[in-house]
């Protein structure tokens, strides 16, 4: 207590350790060395105690690792919330940062270094925002005044996890939940997180097929409603697995609303040169999709720049790449086979149908480029590249609507090389690249859910699709380039080969499908493409609708056989050319 009271003044004396800062190692091999840790648990309860007073570098020097959850519900190991002095110093203005890599020794080969990440929850590595962290030395956990606790909720970002040139970090994830395995966990609020250049493996193999992505649902009773990972519901217990998890979303913790939490969206995370295999995706990243500003009206509210490249992702049940609510977001140069999907496989999925009161997901200002897609396999839908926007439509209290996409939506699918998507049966539609709005539901893919949505500004260019035949007589759409309500469209400079005639469907077997408005010069730019079909496959099959999406014409799957036949009736593909067999060039 205060001895005098009379002035309250406590006097006493106290010593403040410095921060980490430098290099420091993990592991056995330098027991007892000033700047060693022998297991990942101490190396991360001395971040948390002393955070940061410069920049960190830990090296791996053994050969393998096992971390555990602390308790139920937990990831393996937890970096979410506050590490003091990680991130931005606006009062030093200095970033620090903490970097996870192999030593000398380790780095110079492949997969020299296995952490295995035994998760109760099913999460390996975690990062973001949270209020539940259980290390005992993280700031959120010390006596704290309320009012001042909201701050130690956020995570500072600025950590990455780089295996090296020869990719020597393995992870690898046992999960003790059924179905949910992720490697990595991007949780809300995560900024500035690299994972490069590491293996990045499924050791729980009951997991690796499971594909059910979470959504996220909105009413003036309850507010924005998060599915959990893992959802519960009258159609069972479903869950999905990925090696990279980057999903944003909003607490509906109390405590954290009393604190002054922010709801924050996640950004500038980069997935570089990893490869990836055995999960229902290989990365998967999700946005909010709106929130409600001051005036309590909504606004978008997306996941902003973020880059997903140079990765090698195989054999997934899924797709490769799964990105939803995205705003200015790369998916570029990656590798992406054996996509062994169930009803549907896709090398990249861009948004979801919405379902009942939760929403679909639509991205905007999004960048596809790059990427060589192929062995892509499906029973229902198998697709090299789809896009599918979803359009969000709110009401706000002052009775406007809020709706997104509204206006340009700057979607660009380019240099791409996609082939090899096989049918597992003859109901399968194939096709190398899908660009759709939602469709009122799965028997009507000719029939939009909203008739007047066209997706504004899209650009198809320079893509080399290749649509083998598999030797299924099939009733699904087969197509190179798939096409329905768009408007202000670029389709240009791609190279498409159908090799494959047998479609007795009503969408048929052609190089490009089509169907939207009549192609006018502000719906359509075709232009300087290259066409290679065989045995009387179209060159274009052509559906033609008016404004509210009501079939003006359906034309018939063999209608444009020719090039000539089509440049007559829509004055498109005037430069395009047809007839040279590229596909042994």
């Amino acid at each position: 207590g205060d001895p005098v009271l009379a002035d309250d003044i406590i006097e006493g004396d106290f010593t403040v350790q410095a921060g980490l800062s430098g290099v420091y190692t993990i592991g056995t091999k330098y027991t007892g060395n000033a700047n060693n840790f022998t297991t990942i648990e101490k190396a991360t309860d001395a971040l948390f105690l002393k955070g940061l007073s410069g920049n960190v570098t830990f090296e791996f020097t053994d050969d393998s690792y096992d971390i555990y959850s602390p308790g139920l519900d937990q990831p393996a190991w937890d970096l979410s919330s506050a590490i003091l002095g990680l991130g931005y110093d606006a009062n030093a203005d200095v970033y620090r940062t903490i970097t996870f890599k192999p030593s000398a020794e380790k780095g110079a080969s492949r997969g020299t270094v296995t952490i295995n990440l035994h998760a109760q929850n099913g999460k390996g590595i975690t990062f973001g925002q949270s209020s539940t962290n259980m290390n005992p030395f993280a700031i959120i956990n010390a006596s704290i005044e309320p009012d001042k606790k909201g701050a130690y909720v956020n995570n500072g970002g600025y950590i990455t996890f780089d295996g090296g040139a020869q990719k020597s970090l393995k992870f690898n994830i046992i999960s003790n939940e059924p179905n949910h395995a992720s490697v990595f966990y991007l949780g809300r609020g995560s900024h500035h997180i690299t994972i490069k250049n590491c293996l990045i493996e499924n050791g729980t193999e009951g997991t690796i097929t499971k594909t059910a992505l979470p959504r996220v649902t909105y009413n003036a009773a309850d507010g924005f409603i998060f599915q959990s990972d893992v959802v519960t519901s009258v159609d069972g217990i479903t869950g999905y697995s990925a090696g990279v998890v980057n999903r944003a979303s909003i607490s509906n913790s109390s405590i954290e609303k009393a604190w002054g939490v922010p709801a924050m969206t996640n950004h500038h995370n980069v997935i570089e040169g990893n490869e990836i295999k055995n999960f229902g995706y290989g990365v998967v990243s999700l946005g909010i999709g709106a929130n409600l500003n001051s005036s309590n009206l909504f606004v978008k509210f997306y996941n902003t720049n973020n880059v997903i490249k140079n990765n090698i992702i195989n054999r997934v049940y899924g797709a490769g790449v799964f990105v939803g609510f995205e705003d200015n977001t790369d998916v570029a140069y990656n590798k992406i086979y054996k996509i062994n999907g169930g009803n549907t496989g896709y090398g990249v999925l861009a948004g979801l149908e919405s379902y009942n009161s939760l929403f679909g997901y639509n991205n905007t200002n999004l960048h596809i480029y790059g990427n060589q897609i192929s062995e892509v396999k499906g029973t229902k839908e198998a697709v090299g590249i789809k896009v599918l926007q979803s359009q969000l439509k709110l009401a706000n209290s002052d009775g406007t609507a809020f709706t997104n996409p509204s206006g340009e939506e700057g979607i660009d699918v380019y240099s791409n090389a996609i082939w090899d998507v096989r049918t597992a049966n003859n109901l399968t539609s194939k096709g190398g690249i899908y660009v759709t709005t939602e469709r009122l539901n799965a028997t009507t893919p000719d029939m939009p859910k909203v008739n007047n949505y066209y997706i504004d500004k899209a650009t198809v260019a320079n893509n080399t699709v290749i649509i083998d035949d598999d030797n299924i007589d099939n009733s699904g759409t087969i197509s190179g380039i798939a096409i329905q309500n768009t408007k202000n469209l670029t389709l240009a400079n791609n190279a498409i080969a159908v090799l494959d005639t047998k479609s007795s469907g009503p969408g048929g077997c052609s190089a490009v499908f089509y169907q939207g408005l009549k192609p006018t010069a502000d719906v359509l730019t075709m232009n300087n493409n290259a066409y290679y079909t065989v045995n009387g496959t179209a060159v274009v099959r052509y559906i033609q609708l008016d404004n509210n999406s009501t079939i003006v014409e359906l034309g018939y799957p063999t209608e444009y056989t020719t090039l000539d036949q089509w440049r007559l009736w829509t004055g498109q593909d005037m430069t395009s050319n047809i007839g040279y067999n590229f596909v042994n060039d």
